[in-house]
């Protein structure tokens, strides 16, 4: 990437920022705010992991996102855990993930605002699934699993989530046999 453009330059492509992401198009002859000349553009092939679905495991039992990650990669997926929030959240800001497996309390709160960014990140269409032990203890509210399912389309195990299913649910998902 070269030098912010100037009044008058004339590059093929330029790139931009947004949402903290470089984006680089053809230039159309417009100055554009804070763009930046591109000298270089490359293109990796494809690595065969790479064709592989990357599930989100996030929980803050390291226990059962290993457990769960372990299972994904054993079933052909590539599983990133991560054991709170802020690391999920930063993660989301440079990766896409196909889908999300997250648990639903970490200690007083709700994966809620976790889910919201799933939506508004770069596939906001991924499946979500959230993982909850704590209905029967009352930790749980049910009535606030049940808005964000409706708000969000997600879907809902009880712990402890039965990993064949949940694994085919996520296949059916995302259209995998």
């Amino acid at each position: 990437m070269g030098a912010a453009l100037e009044a008058g330059s004339r590059p093929d492509f330029i790139a931009q920022k947004l949402n903290n992401r470089w984006i680089v198009t053809k230039h159309e002859g417009v100055l554009l705010h804070k763009a930046c000349d591109v000298h270089k553009i490359e293109i990796q092939p494809r690595r065969p992991d790479t064709d592989k679905p990357v599930i989100a495991v996030v929980d803050d039992d390291h226990a059962s996102a290993d457990n769960l990650h372990d299972y994904l990669e054993c079933t052909g997926f590539a599983a990133m855990a991560f054991y709170g929030f802020d690391a999920f959240l930063e993660a989301l800001q440079t990766q896409v993930f196909d889908a999300v497996v997250i648990d639903w309390l970490f200690g007083a709160h709700t994966s809620a605002g976790a889910i919201r960014a799933v939506r508004e990140s770069d596939n906001p269409d991924a499946p979500i699934f959230v993982l909850t032990g704590e209905l029967t203890t009352g930790k749980a509210s049910e009535s606030e699993i049940s808005q964000i399912i409706r708000d969000y389309n997600v879907t809902c195990f009880e712990k402890p989530a039965r990993l064949g299913i949940l694994v085919a649910d996520l296949s059916k998902r995302l259209m995998r046999s």
